[in-house]
């Protein structure tokens, strides 16, 4: 064993390796910060209440690099604003974790809590909901539906009804766009009128009915 003050002396060529150490060192941390990004987003598969809206709301803000006020009032609701010095609301957004699937309850909650903030049914509703959470596959969560009375009822009250593994598809397929292409695409999606925003790794659809 080499003693420490041996160490001392440092030919050329070890200088050289160990500044490579200290570079793929950096780089290591930095993939696996990068990492474990990715793999907080996929939490919204397994959260529900205060975590899921922290969850949420940190993925609207900055993979969608959404104006997002979390506020205060009730404990899963959150809005979506527009910017500069007096931005309008663009979007009142709640978000479940439930073990049922989407009920009218659900969709009556986002027109309620739309209503206490001063705001009609032109302003659109957002209902991001991580349903069936007993569930324990991918293939079942996305074999999972919003049923048709659902998808209606939230039509006519312009609320836009998204499983959690709908939105973690929606990042997936928009994975090259920028982050203000995200934002953009998603509000105009909600100014589509409401229903069931259904999303695979094939495409997108708004179903109405």
């Amino acid at each position: 064993m080499v003693p420490e003050w041996v160490k001392g002396f440092a030919f050329g060529g070890e200088a050289a390796l160990l500044r490579q150490k200290s570079e793929l060192t950096q780089q290591l941390e930095t993939t696996e910060q990068a990492l474990a990004e990715w793999m907080s987003y996929k939490a919204v598969l397994v959260t529900s209440g205060e975590l899921l809206k922290t969850k949420l709301v940190t993925i609207l803000s900055g993979y969608f690099c959404l104006n997002v006020d979390p506020l205060d009032e009730y404990r899963e609701d959150f809005k979506i604003l527009g910017f500069g010095e007096d931005p309008k609301v663009e979007a009142l957004g709640e978000c479940k974790g439930v073990k049922t699937g989407t009920k009218r309850e659900h969709i009556n909650q986002v027109d309620s809590h739309r209503e206490r903030s001063g705001l009609d049914e032109l302003t659109p509703g957002l209902l991001i909901i991580n349903n069936q959470m007993d569930i324990e596959s991918l293939e079942g969560r996305a074999n999972t539906t919003v049923a048709p009375e659902q998808v209606r009822h939230a039509r006519s009250f312009n609320v836009l009804v998204v499983r959690s593994i709908d939105f973690l598809w929606l990042m997936f397929l928009w994975e090259s766009k920028s982050p203000r292409e995200r934002g953009d695409e998603f509000l105009k999606l909600l100014g589509r009128g409401g229903g069931w925003l259904h999303v695979g790794p094939d495409g997108l659809k708004v179903e109405t009915d």
